[in-house]
């Protein structure tokens, strides 16, 4: 086997596993990534995995949209925020504006400056709506995935993880190759062996 090709396999296995750990939080949300890497690998455990794990991974991405309420606030939050996108822009050019021709301001006749304010004002609660409504929506979003149902899909996508590590290891070892240079990044750092990959996990 080629020098690129062992290289591109170990790339493969820690890509795998940072995917997989992230699924364990509910953050792998498009399974495009996991999707391509399944199909275009050669390493036959990551297709096994992939393929057991395939229904859990589904039933995780797209359960949100399963459910009305999350549907109906994912919409409003999309409108806010294209809405808050334009208020900030509105919002910044103002600024700029007069801060360089603070005569503007003064040479605005009082009924433009009162329908100016309005619309400051206006800028100034659709961003701060955009903003709560993401607050909720995130605290929507963890209590549909803190149930029962899914503690059980999370196990087995740890227990998946952890036999990728564990073959991450075997492989490199066996190769030789020297698993410090790769610079492998997991949230969660309770997996057996994870000194031996140098994860720095991210909390």
């Amino acid at each position: 086997m080629k020098r690129s090709e062992e290289t591109k396999q170990i790339k493969e296995y820690i890509e795998a596993i940072e995917l997989l750990d992230a699924a364990r939080t509910f953050r792998l949300l498009d399974l495009k990534a996991i999707q391509n890497l399944a199909e275009h690998t050669s390493l036959s455990d990551i297709k096994r995995v992939y393929h057991e794990l395939k229904k859990d991974l589904e039933k995780i991405a797209y359960y949100p949209a399963q459910n009305p309420d999350f549907r109906n606030i994912a919409k409003k939050y999309a409108l806010l925020k294209i809405f808050a996108s334009s208020a900030g822009v509105f919002l910044m050019s103002s600024v700029m504006m007069f801060s360089f021709f603070p005569s503007l301001l003064r040479d605005i006749p009082s009924e433009a400056k009162l329908l100016y304010f309005a619309l400051l004002l206006l800028c100034i609660i659709i961003i701060n709506l955009a903003i709560i409504t993401g607050y909720k929506m995130k605290k929507m979003y963890v209590r549909i995935y803190m149930q029962k149902s899914f503690s059980v899909k999370e196990a087995r996508i740890k227990k998946a993880t952890q036999f990728l590590i564990n073959r991450l290891i075997e492989h490199a070892e066996a190769l030789g190759e020297d698993l410090k240079k790769y610079s492998v990044r997991l949230i969660h750092d309770d997996y057996e062996n994870i000194e031996k990959i140098l994860v720095k996990a991210n909390k």
